[in-house]
């Protein structure tokens, strides 16, 4: 029986979790603590500690910058994976683990998350926009079951909205955690992370109920022009801090419905990710 492993690259951890043949988990998902400030080869050996001999094919979900198609990290200047910039990361793991015959390949930590809900939750036929919350605003576009890029009609290039103009700055600077930190020096005169501000509001705290409030106020504000060009049936969200949903999503989610666009949230999306790597291999399995 062909066994896969299936990783996604995080910042913080890595989560992985074995395959089997028909996309059965093998193995519950389990975590290591990231590579990302390690030397090239100790990023290749932390990969390489976690892979059975029995594995014969492995796919990995990476944030950009990040050249898929060939593997190569691109990521330079942010602090994470900065030893790895330009290598080849299959043939590091394959010099690793000291095997040529392992078919490893890559995609976008969104996007495989887009890709795996489409395929759990049968939405082949929808146009969905996944927006996943945290550090970053990481996003993907899917029409028909495909992730699409700026060749479709409304949508950024490669799918990443993150860097678009929004305010004084970008999204990203404003839908993430980053900007759960520009409002908590509005509402507290000091910076509190989102953890911190979700703990508050489970316990009526006014003030961080009106912060979460706003913050699903400028979700709506910077994706209502996605919306309006690209014309979703659904959308997607996920991330750390969708965990804070029934507190900022009332900010944007009648809108949305007036929309047409219905809107799904996740609070775990291992599985997901886990399945949208599986279909990487979907032209061998059918």
């Amino acid at each position: 029986m062909k066994k896969y492993i299936m990783f996604d690259v995080g910042g913080t951890g890595v989560k992985y979790a074995t395959l089997g043949e028909r996309g059965e988990m093998l193995t519950p998902p389990r975590t290591f603590p990231s590579p990302s400030l390690k030397r090239a080869e100790e990023v290749f050996s932390c990969f390489a500690d976690v892979i059975s001999s029995d594995v014969s094919d492995i796919a990995m979900a990476w944030p950009g910058p990040f050249d898929y198609g060939r593997g190569i990290s691109l990521m330079t200047g942010l602090g994470k994976y900065q030893s790895i910039y330009g290598l080849d990361v299959g043939e590091g793991i394959r010099r690793a683990l000291k095997r040529d015959d392992l078919d490893i390949r890559f995609d976008h930590d969104v996007a495989v998350f887009l890709k795996g809900y489409v395929r759990e939750e049968s939405l082949a036929d929808a146009r969905l926009l996944a927006l996943a919350i945290g550090t970053g605003a990481g996003s993907a576009f899917c029409v028909n079951g495909r992730c699409v890029g700026s060749e479709e009609m409304g949508v950024p290039e490669n799918g990443w909205i993150y860097s678009m103009p929004f305010r004084d700055a970008a999204i990203e600077d404003w839908i993430s955690s980053k900007g759960i930190r520009r409002l908590s020096l509005k509402y507290f005169k000091a910076e509190k992370d989102g953890r911190e501000l979700y703990e508050m509001a489970a316990l009526g705290d006014e003030k961080a109920m009106a912060l979460w409030l706003e913050f699903g106020a400028i979700i709506r504000e910077g994706i209502m022009p996605f919306i309006r060009s690209f014309m979703p049936t659904d959308i997607v969200f996920g991330g750390m801090i969708s965990k804070a949903w029934n507190y900022f999503s009332p900010g944007f989610i009648d809108d949305f419905r007036e929309k047409g666009v219905r809107t799904h949230v996740t609070f775990e999306s291992d599985r997901y990710v886990f399945s949208g790597l599986y279909t990487l291999f979907g032209e061998r399995n059918g």
